[in-house]
């Protein structure tokens, strides 16, 4: 059995966090994301880059990969979502904040990590592991965001 503190990160996990990263600046001109160890709580770093070369961090961006279109609600482990809220960020820049991307088989949502943790948690109980987590509910209607209507 795996210790708790295992980090799982396969290659098809990785593939879905460029897929998303590459959808999400083909729409964002102007941005690059920066992958993080596999051990940190969001997978890339954002910079907003300018003509001069300079950049200023906006803070980390987590996938999350849901295999249904948006018509449907997701679910977010709450607490993957309280490590990103305990990275602080500290700028005064109002778009200097950790978001998650939560792809849907239609579209992707970017949302703001404190706005997805406006909604409540509730225990949810895993099929394919046996295991109850405590998460949040996402979607497109309910969630504030960024719809990018593109399929990935």
């Amino acid at each position: 059995m795996a210790d708790k503190a295992t980090v799982f990160l396969t290659g098809q996990d990785l593939s879905h966090e460029v897929t998303v990263a590459n959808a999400i600046l083909a729409r964002w001109p102007g941005f690059e994301f920066h992958p993080t160890p596999k051990f940190f709580p969001f997978d890339f770093h954002i910079m907003r880059v300018y003509r001069r070369g300079s950049a200023d961090y906006l803070g980390g961006l987590e996938v999350k990969w849901f295999n249904h279109d948006s018509t449907k609600p997701g679910v977010f482990n709450f607490n993957k979502l309280l490590q990103l809220l305990a990275m602080t960020v500290h700028r005064d820049d109002p778009d200097c904040h950790h978001r998650v991307a939560f792809r849907f088989t239609d579209g992707i949502l970017i949302a703001a990590a404190r706005d997805v943790a406006r909604n409540e948690p509730f225990l949810f109980n895993r099929r394919d592991r046996n295991e109850t987590d405590l998460v949040v509910r996402v979607s497109p209607t309910t969630t504030p965001g960024t719809w990018l209507d593109v399929a990935t």
